[in-house]
């Protein structure tokens, strides 16, 4: 018996049978109709997808034989992926290399065997698909060419299962990298979210001066502009449909512009910025505030950069029944010609910002917002820009988050606090200090566990990323001997699938920050007097 030597390429082609992870697996349908056409075409007993490691060849699919795998140095398809051609033993008995092979003086007893090269896309002999008879036989051309043809979708196959199987593992890290991102940047601004609120609070009460005051309210509407980005970004249904959703929402239009415009104007102080809101100005606008900020500002922004230190960027504000217009103008120009040949061509989509030089980053994100809102950008003149962006008016009025509800619970409630970043244990401490409720503070899943079995409590906020046990995996251990004990999610995590969590037996979620209406909410629902 011959034994067959190893290919010259013997480590990359290991390396690149290893990458597949395909060794040892269950069976697949998808080979195993392969195998089994095989099998039909040749007219033989015995079909096989074979693929051969450093001292086996095992069977991905087989039929007619009962063996999974037989040692290399037996094997017909070791010999087989040593040449580029299709290797075809018409009668194994008359051949030296195999007439006393132990497959063939013994079970199976093999007489005839033909196998085709499995060979990956970087050109490497993996294995084979083979067809065995215990008879002498010969193939025909059609045959032949219909083996090989055959051995080609069982490569294509592997490819399809390996490239797969990275996506999902793509999927996987892209689904935990925004996760992680959702945590670590909500998570410091719960703490700017309600220490600003305190401070807001201590002006009025201190009569601390007016530019205290001003300076606390910039804070709490940087925050809440960054909150709505990091969502518009973060929302889940948006990265799963590939696209990003235009969300209106009702937003008192005096207020929210002069917040915009003081914002911006504190963040452009090398220049005059100059605003004019017509009388028309609606009490109420329904429109997606969020990117319509993004839009301004980065047309504010780049605008501002162009022009000298002391020349005004005068910004006008219009409105028609349908619409909301804004106009922005300067003595100087706005745009460079190459910005203005940028913004009157053709669209490009989010997906093609890697292809756009890293100068016109800002104006491309702007147009894909703008097309997002069925908006308008006009150049009137390089001195002189127009947007128009349609809105929805209401005339009724908007409830804001400093409309919080009534507390109604019942008396000598004791709840759990389950937290471990210190300055979240000092954020949800004082809001529950503020609003005169016991409770009790542990910084992971396995205290929370022992305070349960020690203490009563009557509700739990359970943070999710804990050190430890999970809050999911806390959850569900509280909830085997606590069945009826609600216990609420308060994570930072805006990405991590809804339905997952709550499957887990908590009772509602809250995401970090903490708006102070959803917390009273949730506590009157679940601890209602």
């Amino acid at each position: 018996m011959e034994t067959p030597p190893a290919p010259f390429n013997e480590d990359q082609r290991l390396a690149e049978l290893l990458s597949y992870e395909i060794m040892d697996t269950s069976s697949e349908d998808v080979f195993d109709q392969l195998t089994a056409l095989a099998s039909q075409i040749c007219g033989t007993p015995i079909a096989l997808i074979s693929l051969v490691d450093q001292d086996r060849q095992w069977f991905k699919s087989k039929i007619g034989l009962d063996a999974q795998q037989t040692h290399r140095n037996v094997a017909f398809c070791a010999h087989a992926i040593l040449q580029d051609q299709m290797l075809e033993v018409t009668d194994a008995q008359q051949d030296p290399r195999f007439s006393d092979n132990p497959l063939v003086t013994g079970y199976p007893n093999i007489r005839f065997y033909a196998g085709t090269p499995l060979v990956s896309p970087r050109g490497f002999a993996l294995g084979t698909l083979c067809t065995l008879d215990n008879k002498p036989r010969k193939l025909d051309a059609n045959q032949r060419k219909a083996l090989s043809t055959l051995g080609a979708a069982v490569i294509a196959q592997m490819e399809l299962r390996r490239n797969s199987r990275e996506l999902q593992r793509s999927i996987e890290y892209k689904d935990n990298f925004l996760s992680y991102l959702s945590h670590e940047i909500r998570t410091p601004l719960n703490a700017i979210a309600m220490f600003s609120r305190q401070l807001g609070q201590q002006v009025n009460q201190l009569n601390l001066p007016l530019s205290v005051g001003d300076a606390v309210h910039h804070i709490q509407t940087g925050g809440d502009r960054l909150l709505d980005i990091v969502d518009s970004v973060l929302n889940v249904k948006q990265m799963k449909s590939g696209r990003l959703l235009s969300i209106p929402r009702t937003v008192v239009s005096k207020d929210y512009l002069a917040n915009l415009f003081n914002l911006l104007q504190s963040l452009n102080t090398h220049t005059k910025l100059g605003w004019v809101l017509d009388s028309s100005c609606p009490r109420n606008m329904i429109v997606d505030d969020t990117k319509l900020s993004q839009i301004i500002s980065i047309l504010v922004n780049h605008c501002s950069k162009r022009l000298p230190a002391d020349e005004q960027l005068l910004c006008e504000v219009t409105f028609s029944p349908a619409q909301i217009h804004w106009v922005c103008r300067a003595l100087s120009p706005l745009f460079s010609e190459q910005d203005c040949q940028f913004l009157n061509a053709q669209h490009h989509r989010f997906d093609e910002q890697f292809h756009i030089s890293e100068k016109f980053l800002d104006l491309s994100i702007c147009k894909n917002l703008i097309a997002l809102l069925d908006g308008q950008l006009t150049l009137i003149t390089e001195n002189e820009l127009s947007l128009a962006i349609p809105l929805g008016i209401c005339a009724a009025p908007v409830a804001t988050a400093n409309d919080a509800p009534t507390l109604h619970i019942k008396p000598e409630q004791h709840l759990l606090i389950v937290e471990d970043n210190e300055i979240n244990q000092i954020v949800i401490s004082s809001l529950m200090d503020e609003l005169g409720i016991s409770h009790a503070l542990v910084s992971n899943g396995e205290d929370a566990i022992c305070a349960v079995s020690q203490g009563r409590f009557d509700l739990i906020i359970m943070d999710i990323g804990l050190p430890g046990i999970s809050g999911l995996e806390a959850t569900e251990t509280i909830r085997a001997s606590h069945p009826e004990l609600p216990i609420v999610a308060l994570t930072a995590d805006a990405v991590t699938d809804r339905d997952y969590m709550l499957s887990s037996g908590l009772n509602a979620i809250l995401t970090k920050p903490i708006a102070m209406n959803e917390l009273i909410r949730m506590l009157n629902h679940y601890l209602a007097a």
